[in-house]
């Protein structure tokens, strides 16, 4: 098992803390715990520019297609909502797939199919941006799945068993 030698700390205020972050080929997102902002950070962690936004958003990713963002809500589980590159909504998805009312574990964007990864704690659901269906890739009784990552074309899933977290790569 590889251990980080170091690691760099991001820069945030005392008692912030850091839901989510997504990547956008230059710079990193991060979304806040409990405040409605997302903050920017540069590759050497230094804060660029912090955004104010409409909500507070959970998880987050970058879709390199439509150069824009997608993020989940923990009040709006049945949603994902597309943000500008300014952290602006503009417009949002809803998810319609029948038992996925749970809170999103985590959003992928999938460049393979132009489509959006969608984890709840037992499932996975894809999401067609176009036209606005989902389907379940992936479901799972043995262990609780609290992120997910296109690694197209397979996902990467991180998930919690037993108190400890794991990396299940599903082709």
């Amino acid at each position: 098992m590889e251990h980080f030698s170091s690691c760099v700390p991001i820069p945030v205020e005392s008692g912030t803390s850091i839901n989510h972050v997504a990547f956008d080929g230059c710079d990193y997102f991060c979304t806040i715990r409990c405040k409605c902002e997302i903050i920017r950070f540069d590759p050497c962690s230094q804060r660029v520019h912090r955004y104010c936004t409409s909500r507070e958003y959970d998880c987050i990713c970058y879709d390199y297609c439509d150069h824009c963002f997608w993020t989940s809500s923990r009040t709006n589980g049945n949603k994902l909502f597309k943000l500008d590159c300014s952290m602006n909504e503009i417009d949002c998805i809803p998810i319609c797939t029948p038992g996925q009312n749970d809170v999103i574990t985590g959003v992928s964007y999938n460049c393979c199919k132009d489509a959006l990864l969608v984890s709840y704690l037992c499932s996975v659901v894809e999401v067609d941006k176009q036209s606005e269906k989902s389907s379940v890739l992936y479901t799972t009784r043995k262990y609780w799945i609290v992120d997910v990552l296109s690694i197209c074309p397979g996902i990467l899933l991180t998930v919690l068993k037993n108190g400890h977290y794991y990396i299940q790569v599903l082709n």
